[in-house]
């Protein structure tokens, strides 16, 4: 897994119990983590942020009940850690959502709500490895 992703509004620090706690979810699928930025859009200008997993390599920890279904990876630094020290890039959700549209995925253009973001997780298959790789091209050279 090249990248860890996580959709996110930009500038958004997390939540109270992320920051106290130093843990941030990512996902290893941009899908999932498209998803999540798409329901972050409530709020402001949503992003997904991609960074280097191997950088993050003995920061890594088990993910939630639901890790299996967000293949969620929890990263152990704050979430403005985790976006100022090992994001490599910002990448406009609307970019990624585009770039999953073009491998077939027609996601939504937002999401309104927590139980339409389960939904959408439920509904779809996670990216191939070749389509994840795929992704990443379009969303870093566009």
């Amino acid at each position: 897994m090249p990248f860890l992703y996580r959709g996110t509004t930009a500038g958004w620090p997390g939540n109270p119990c992320l920051r106290r706690e130093c843990l941030t979810p990512t996902s290893s699928d941009p899908l999932v983590a498209t998803l999540f930025g798409l329901e972050c859009s409530r709020w402001g200008i949503a992003v997904l942020l991609l960074a280097d997993a191997a950088e993050l390599t003995g920061l890594m920890a088990a993910g939630n009940v639901l890790a299996e279904i967000e293949q969620e990876v929890v990263v152990m630094v704050s979430p403005s850690e985790f976006a100022e020290k090992y994001a490599l890039c910002q990448v406009p959700i609307e970019r990624a959502r585009r770039a999953l549209h073009d491998l077939g995925y027609e996601l939504p253009l937002t999401i309104g709500s927590r139980e339409s973001l389960n939904d959408e997780i439920s509904l779809w298959r996670r990216l191939r490895p070749v389509e994840t790789a795929r992704f990443d091209r379009m969303v870093l050279m566009s």
